[in-house]
Order: C-alpha cells, then sequence, then structure tokens
C-alpha cells in the first residue's frame, strides 16, 4: 500500500505491495483471515489522493459491520501487446463524445477480460 504525505500527488511506493487481512487466531492455533471480494460493503469517507499521472487513487473509508478504517489503494495496470490487441477488436465497445470534420473523441470500454477482470 502507498504512503500517503499530505494531500498532494506526491506518493511514495514500497518495494512491495501487500492486502492486509483481518485475521483471527482460532483455539486450535489456525489462523482463520477474512478476504474480500468486492466493494459492494466499503462505504468511502474521503479521497486521500488521486494522481492522474500515475493512475492511483487511494480511498479512506470502511466496510459496513466492521471496525475500523479502511484504506483503498486503486492503480490501473499497464497495457501490455496482448491486450492491445484484444482492445482493438470487435469486443470493445465505442462511445462517441463528439466528433468535428477534423478529430473525434471517444470513450473505448473493453470487454472484461481485458479490463483486468
Amino acid at each position: 500500500m502507498a504512503h500517503v504525505v499530505g494531500g498532494n500527488d506526491s506518493v511514495e511506493e514500497p518495494a512491495a505491495k501487500y492486502s492486509k487481512l483481518e485475521c483471527d487466531v482460532q483455539e486450535d492455533g489456525d489462523t482463520k483471515c477474512t478476504s474480500f471480494s468486492d466493494f459492494s460493503e466499503f462505504q468511502q469517507k474521503r479521497i486521500l489522493s488521486d494522481n492522474s499521472r500515475r493512475k492511483t487513487i487511494c480511498i479512506e473509508g470502511s466496510f459496513k459491520n466492521r471496525p475500523g478504517t479502511a484504506i483503498v489503494l486503486l492503480e490501473k495496470k499497464p497495457f501490455n501487446e496482448e491486450e492491445l490487441k484484444n482492445v482493438f477488436g470487435s469486443n470493445c465497445a465505442l462511445s462517441k463524445e463528439f466528433s468535428n470534420d477534423i478529430y473525434g473523441f471517444y470513450e473505448c470500454f473493453p470487454d472484461v477480460k481485458c479490463n483486468g477482470g
């Protein structure tokens, strides 16, 4: 997870990113950790950092029925050649924002499998 310094765009990345999981030690000595499969229970409190150049956003919030604060760091994955082959195909939807006689602006909605899903 990133270290957030103030409210500006300066975010220092650690060497490796790890998810912090809530873990309980059971009576038999085993450890049981809770993991998340979606953000449906996440309640956003405020945006801590939004860096459009690095394509990252850091959000403070909490999960319903769970004590404590959660910090979520979202980061866009970089493109690779295989993904680009799929993006420039028929599985990609385009939505025209505007166009004129010189150029046009379109939003691109890649298929879920090309979009990191």
